[in-house]
C-alpha cells in the first residue's frame, strides 16, 4: 500500500511533499492513508517522530481491518518486549494481518510457528510461508528454497522436512531461490539463501560471492 516505501530517504521526501494530501485522506478515515500517516509519525518521514501518535493512526486503520496496519502494530508491540517473549498483544495483530492475506505477516508468522515444538503449529507455519511465497514475497521465497533443499548434510533441516512431509529437492529449492532473486530488490534474503544452498551442497566457491553480497 501507500504506507510502505522501501527506501527511507525516498520515503521521507515523498511524505514531506504529500503531507497535506495524506492528512486530508487520513482525516476522512481512509485506512490506507491512516496507515501511511502512521508510518510518517513512527519513522519521521517528513515530520517529527511521534510513536504514540503513530500507533493511534495504525489503530484507526486496523479497526477497519487494514492488514498493513495490523502488521505495523505487531512490529511496534514486538519492539516493546524484544528480545524476550513476544507479547500476546503483538501476536494478535500479526495473526490478524496474516489471516487478512498480508504477505509479510504470513511469512513472519510462518517463521515463528515453524520454530515451535508442536508438529501441527510447524505445519501451519509452513502453510503461511507458502502463502506468502505464492504472493512473491522474497523472504518467503528464500525460506521455501531452504526448506526444500536436499538436506542430507543438515540434520535439523532434514528433521523439519520429515515433520512437514516434504522431500528435499534441489531443483525445486533452486527455483524458489531464483524467484527470490527476482523479487528481492535489495537481494539480501535471496543472496543469503543462495549462499546457504551452495554451502549445503559443499559448493564453497559458489557460495562465497553470495555471502559477500548478503
Amino acid at each position: 500500500g501507500i504506507g510502505t516505501v522501501a527506501n527511507s530517504n525516498q520515503a521521507a521526501t515523498y511524505f514531506a511533499k504529500a503531507k497535506e494530501a495524506i492528512d486530508k485522506a487520513a482525516n476522512s478515515g481512509n485506512p490506507e492513508w491512516l496507515c501511511a500517516r502512521g508510518n510518517m509519525l513512527t519513522y519521521g518521514y517528513g515530520i517529527a517522530v511521534s510513536q504514540e501518535a503513530g500507533i493511534q493512526s495504525y489503530q484507526k486503520a486496523a479497526a477497519q481491518n487494514y492488514p498493513a496496519a495490523h502488521y505495523e502494530l505487531f512490529t511496534m508491540y514486538y519492539k516493546e518486549t524484544y528480545p524476550q517473549q513476544i507479547s500476546e498483544k503483538a501476536m494478535s495483530h500479526l495473526r490478524l494481518a496474516a489471516e487478512l492475506g498480508y504477505a509479510k505477516a504470513q511469512n513472519k508468522l510462518g517463521r515463528l510457528l515453524i520454530l515451535e515444538q508442536n508438529i501441527q503449529l510447524q505445519k501451519n507455519g509452513y502453510q503461511f510461508i507458502d502463502m506468502a511465497a505464492r504472493k512473491n514475497d522474497p523472504y518467503a521465497l528464500a525460506q521455501m528454497g531452504l526448506l526444500h533443499l536436499k538436506a542430507n548434510r543438515i540434520p535439523k533441516v532434514k528433521q523439519l522436512q520429515q515433520i512437514l512431509g516434504i522431500e528435499g529437492d534441489n531443483t525445486k529449492a533452486l527455483n524458489y531461490l531464483n524467484d527470490a532473486m527476482t523479487y528481492d530488490t535489495e537481494n539480501y534474503y535471496a543472496n543469503y539463501g543462495m549462499a546457504f544452498f551452495h554451502m549445503a551442497n559443499n559448493e564453497i566457491n559458489k557460495a562465497k560471492p553470495y555471502f559477500k553480497s548478503a
